[in-house]
């Protein structure tokens, strides 16, 4: 199974590239929005790929927290408001999530995301004082929806940063199958989503030690999610401690977990984007109870040498980066 990857597939990494014999019948298109770039490609009309664009460009406007002309905006400004249908559906989904998760996963975090500032030209380790502040208004429990419409307490500001990529992946997928479309490749930002009615695509999983378009390892995918989340991307270093955008949302801190990257495959984008990081933040052993409690996704987990991998997934393996070792989880 071993053997030394070469530049020859998709590679999952923020972005996406492909064979020539895989992508030559495709059209794509690639666009910034959500916060990160976004590529598109689709077999048949073009008219697909402006079908797309238009979506996440729609939602974008309903679920972007710092656009001041969006839905998500409103919340935060009013502590609340009446909900459209999509922002309903996504914010029910984020507490179930939430619940499942032990709490890794909450979009309650934004008042810490924007203290931390990973993103900044020259971020900084915030004031322990001034991450317990942060901490101190966050948690799920201060989120409440009633009749439709939200309400905040707590001083709580939602971040919809780790589901909305997948719910809006969700929705194009469906939109794209519901369109005819054959085949398609969505990169919503590291949220991809692989569809071919023929031969399976092949999805390469970046290698969270090394640098982007190095694989650790290759996956056959013919309809599902594949979503990582790793500690690679987007973060600073001071001295040897390498400081990242995945925060605990226990101790206010980025997650120290153990594990250097998690992959989530499933026909729920949005549960695996939910899942990806919480994982992430909590660790192996939340994968293994959720598989083992009967949610459908697979799962792949980086930690230093080793890759853990569902036994629904390694059955998709198809190549390893040499110097890993794949552990099956039963």
């Amino acid at each position: 199974m071993k053997k030394k990857l070469f530049a020859v597939v998709i590679i999952l990494a923020l972005f996406i590239g492909a064979l020539a014999r895989y992508m030559s019948e495709f059209k794509s298109a690639t666009v910034f929005s959500m916060d990160t770039m976004i590529t598109i490609k689709t077999t048949g009309n073009k008219k697909n790929l402006e079908y797309a664009k238009q979506e996440i460009e729609r939602l974008d406007k309903i679920f972007n927290a710092y656009d001041k002309n969006s839905e998500l905006y409103e919340i935060n400004r009013f502590g609340g408001k009446k909900l459209s249908r999509e922002m309903a559906e996504i914010l029910n989904k984020s507490i179930e999530y939430s619940k499942l998760t032990d709490g890794n996963f909450d979009i309650t975090l934004k008042n810490l995301k924007d203290l931390w500032d990973i993103g900044a030209e020259n971020p900084k380790i915030p004031a322990e004082n001034e991450i317990k502040e942060a901490l101190f208004k966050t948690g799920m429990n201060n989120l409440e929806i009633n009749d439709g419409k939200a309400v905040l307490s707590g001083g709580i500001q939602l971040d919809l940063g780790a589901v909305a990529k997948g719910y809006a992946t969700d929705v194009i997928s469906g939109g794209l199958k519901e369109r005819g479309v054959k085949k398609f490749l969505l990169d919503l930002g590291g949220n991809i989503y692989a569809y071919s009615e023929n031969k399976p695509l092949k999805i390469g999983i970046q290698n969270p030690f090394s640098t982007r378009g190095d694989t650790v390892c290759v996956l056959s995918i013919s309809d599902a999610a594949v979503v990582s989340s790793g500690f690679y991307e987007r973060n600073f270093k001071v001295g040897e401690k390498v400081y990242h955008h995945i925060l605990d949302p226990k101790t206010g801190y980025p997650a120290n977990s153990g594990v250097s990257q998690v992959t989530i495959v499933g026909k729920n984008a949005a549960a695996c984007d939910a899942f990806s990081t919480a994982v992430a933040v909590s660790g192996l052993s939340l994968a293994q109870e959720l598989y083992k409690n009967g949610q459908d996704f697979e799962y792949m987990v980086v930690a230093q040498n080793k890759i853990y991998m569902s036994k629904g997934l390694y059955s998709k393996l198809l190549e390893v980066q040499d110097g890993f070792e794949v552990v099956v989880q039963q």
